[in-house]
């Protein structure tokens, strides 16, 4: 069985976040983007997903845990939501709202992705 501690540091997130994109491949449009020929903890994630699963979590815990057990992925969120500024069709939007907003956006690449990560990574 997994270990599904979350990380501590939310900073420690984002490497993990990063190599979980790397290894399994980015979705949009949904958490995950379950495919018939793999099993769910081996198919594509959006940022979000991949954050869960850097923290330690299973598969889908972002729609099954209750929020307390989510504080160290929500304040994750919120760095990255903050690198990203407001939005400006929406600026009342949520950190969750802006992120997978522009996790889903039509211009959005896995580079932008990772380099988003990375920088979250490297902040001082």
């Amino acid at each position: 069985m997994a270990d599904h501690t979350l990380t501590r540091v939310p900073q420690d997130i984002y490497p993990r976040a990063a190599e979980v994109i790397r290894t399994l491949g980015w979705s949009q449009g949904r958490f995950i983007t379950e495919e018939a020929d793999k099993p769910l903890e081996r198919s594509p994630v959006c940022v979000i997903e991949a954050l869960c699963r850097g923290a330690g979590l299973a598969p889908k815990a972002w729609c099954r845990l209750p929020s307390e057990h989510l504080v160290e992925v929500m304040a994750a969120i919120e760095v990255l939501a903050l690198q990203l500024g407001d939005d400006p069709n929406d600026p009342e939007a949520s950190a969750i709202e802006r992120l997978i907003r522009w996790n889903d956006a039509a211009e959005r690449t896995v580079p932008d992705v990772l380099a988003l990560l990375d920088a979250a990574a490297n902040r001082p």
